[in-house]
Formats: C-alpha cells, structure tokens, sequence
C-alpha cells in the first residue's frame, strides 16, 4: 500500500495511509499495522528539491496480500517481497 505526497512526507503519507489501516477504505476494514515503513524519494530538480514528491508506504499483513480493500483516498500498489 502507498501514498504519494509532496511537501512533509512521512506525515501526511503516513497519516493517509494510518487512515486506511482504520478503515478508511472500501470494506471499512481495520488492518494490522506492519513494519517496516517505508519512505522513496523522487527527486525533482532545482535547487532545494522543492517539488520533489515522496511515497510512503508500507506492506499490508498476508491475509490481505491478494485482495486488499480499496482506499477512499490513495491509490494502492502491490508490493512484491
């Protein structure tokens, strides 16, 4: 599962993404929280890297691997281990 933000990264990724693991998805499912999280950049250029965007994401537990419920507000990708 991951979220793609610009700006303060791990917080408002990682409060998208807490929000999904509470149920802010379609099956109003709450999810275990697994670790690592994890944090990509996607450096832009100019100086300071203003604009660059950040996906914070994390693996969602086995059960959930295959069918995962939908989020109401990112858009989730399959993570492969």
């Amino acid at each position: 599962m991951g979220s793609i933000v610009k700006g303060d990264a791990l917080t408002k990724g990682f409060s998208i993404l807490f929000a999904y693991i509470q149920g802010n998805n379609n099956q109003a499912a709450k999810i275990d929280m697994t670790a690592p999280v994890l944090v990509d950049v996607r450096p832009s250029t100019g100086p300071y890297c203003k604009s660059s965007s950040f996906e914070v994401h994390f693996y969602v537990p086995q059960k959930y691997q295959n069918d995962a419920p939908l989020s109401n507000e990112t858009h989730p990708v399959r993570l492969i281990a």
